[in-house]
């Protein structure tokens, strides 16, 4: 990979394995990439139906205990 430090000097590494994971996964996310989209459609759509089963469930948690405090 190549890349230029803060102080603008340009320099140019090799990475293999986790390290190389690592770089290409804050890279991702620096393109707006999400591991989801990695996954064939159908393991996609599990995922994505599990975050929604789970983000719904945690709302219907924080009424209860907003609820609780009034």
């Amino acid at each position: 990979m190549r890349f230029t430090d803060l102080d603008g000097k340009v320099h140019e590494e090799d990475a293999e394995g986790l390290y190389a994971t690592c770089i290409q996964h804050e890279i991702d996310h620096l393109n707006g990439v999400l591991f989801i989209d990695y996954l064939s459609k159908l393991k996609r759509d599990r995922v994505q139906k599990k975050f929604s089963k789970a983000a719904s469930a945690r709302r219907s948690s924080q009424n209860l205990c907003r609820h609780a405090r009034a």
